[in-house]
C-alpha cells in the first residue's frame, strides 16, 4: 500500500513522487494524473505513493509505466518530461 492509501501492483500505471511534492497525509497530489514523455513516447500515470529518497522532480514509476517509455535494463531514464493533467 502506498502513502495515498491505495494498493497497486507492477501492472498498474502508477507513480511515486518525492517527499517535497507529497506534503501531508494524504497528500493533495494523491490521485492526480501525470503525463510523462520520453523520446516520443508517453504514458499517463496516477500518483499513489511517496518516494522519500528521490530528488524533488524525480519520478519513481511502476514497472508497467516504465515499460511504456523504455527498457527496464536502462534503470534510469534521463531527459524525461512530465506535467500534471
Amino acid at each position: 500500500m502506498g502513502s495515498c492509501g491505495q494498493v497497486s501492483n507492477d501492472r498498474d500505471l502508477v507513480v511515486a513522487l518525492s517527499s517535497e511534492l507529497m506534503p501531508g497525509y494524504p497528500s493533495p497530489n494523491c490521485g492526480k494524473k501525470i503525463r510523462i514523455s520520453y523520446k516520443g513516447k508517453s504514458v499517463d500515470v496516477t500518483v499513489t505513493d511517496t518516494s522519500p529518497g528521490s530528488g524533488r522532480y524525480d519520478l519513481d514509476l511502476s514497472p508497467a509505466a516504465f515499460d511504456r517509455l523504455g527498457d527496464r535494463s536502462q534503470g534510469t531514464l534521463y531527459g524525461v518530461t512530465w506535467k500534471f493533467l
